[in-house]
C-alpha cells in the first residue's frame, strides 16, 4: 500500500489498521451519553469511549469518510 493512501484514526487512544475495514460499533445508549467499543476486523475489541450524543454521529461519519465499513449495533437488554 502507497503510503499516500495510509491513514489511521484512534478509537480509545488506540490505533486500528489502515482503511479500509470493516468497523463494528457497539453502542450502549443513554440521554446524556453513548458508551461505543469498536472491534476493528477480528481484532480484539478496543475499550469503550464516551461519546455525547451530538459527537457520535460525525466520529461515524468521519470513519465512513476514510473509506471504512462501519456496522453499528445498538446494545438491547432482555432482561
Amino acid at each position: 500500500m502507497h503510503r499516500e493512501r495510509v491513514a489511521s484514526f484512534e478509537v480509545a487512544a488506540t490505533r486500528l489498521p489502515h482503511p479500509p475495514a470493516t468497523i463494528k460499533l457497539g453502542v450502549d445508549v443513554h440521554a446524556s451519553v453513548y458508551v461505543v467499543v469498536a472491534q476493528c476486523d477480528h481484532a480484539t475489541p478496543k475499550p469503550a469511549r464516551r461519546f455525547a450524543p451530538a459527537e457520535f454521529f460525525p466520529w461515524v461519519e468521519g470513519l465512513l469518510r476514510q473509506g471504512h465499513i462501519v456496522h453499528v449495533v445498538y446494545e438491547a437488554c432482555g432482561f
